[in-house]
């Protein structure tokens, strides 16, 4: 049994017999060359689900044991989060961010697999406002 260093698990995170946890990639589109949106716009995000130890090129494959994605994003530094709603898109998934008139926006998911186990991964300056 390994243990993992990284990610929150709501249960325990051992890697063994197929059941591995989540690592979530984001993609915000519409940024900029600095990485920013414009203020008080709508961001679409693509989440990328990821099993821990897989290499790149499943990053954009949806794992046949993801059961649900859940979504969050703050503008206050983590202060607050504000529920998206994610909705499955091309092996993917996705939702849209109200973004702020300034400072930055975080974004978290949840992804939770068949047998119930999930994980979280967050980004608290995933982008910032032009």
């Amino acid at each position: 049994m390994r243990w993992l260093a990284h990610g929150r698990c709501r249960r325990r995170c051992a890697v063994r017999a197929g059941i591995r946890d989540y690592i979530t990639r984001f993609w915000p589109d519409a940024l900029n060359a600095r990485n920013q949106a414009a203020p008080g716009s709508t961001t679409t995000v693509v989440l990328g689900t990821q099993r821990n130890d897989t290499d790149d090129s499943t990053v954009r494959q949806l794992s046949d044991s993801v059961k649900s994605v859940q979504a969050w994003y703050t503008t206050d530094g983590g202060a607050t989060w504000h529920a998206a709603t994610a909705k499955p898109s091309g092996g993917n998934w996705t939702i849209a961010v109200h973004n702020p008139a300034s400072g930055r926006v975080g974004l978290r998911s949840t992804v939770t697999d068949t047998h119930g186990d999930s994980s979280t991964t967050t980004v608290y300056n995933a982008y910032a406002m032009s």
